[in-house]
């Protein structure tokens, strides 16, 4: 599943993301344990669409679907830390 970034605020020249996480990737300690640190965290929903599962890894995609949504945690990220998730989620 590739995860939608958006930009955030900049801190002190430090460009800030917004990385939508779903599965073990919402908890911040599994992040932190792969060495990705997050900034804040915060629930989150996307709305008119749902999780389409394939594949035998779990992997998944969000799939327009009027009415339906699914839940998440939106995690703020700075760019190297970004970058390092990049790395963990390129192999799906």
């Amino acid at each position: 599943y590739k995860h939608k970034m958006v930009e955030g605020e900049k801190k002190q020249d430090e460009k800030l993301l917004w990385y939508f996480a779903i599965g073990s990737m919402m908890n911040p300690t599994s992040l932190s344990l792969r060495g990705v640190q997050v900034q804040e965290s915060h629930p989150a929903e996307i709305l008119d669409h749902k999780l389409y599962f394939f594949g035998s890894f779990g992997m998944a995609e969000a799939l327009p679907s009027p009415g339906d949504s699914f839940h998440g945690v939106m995690h703020k990220l700075d760019e190297a830390n970004m970058q390092k998730l990049d790395k963990i989620e390129s192999g799906y």
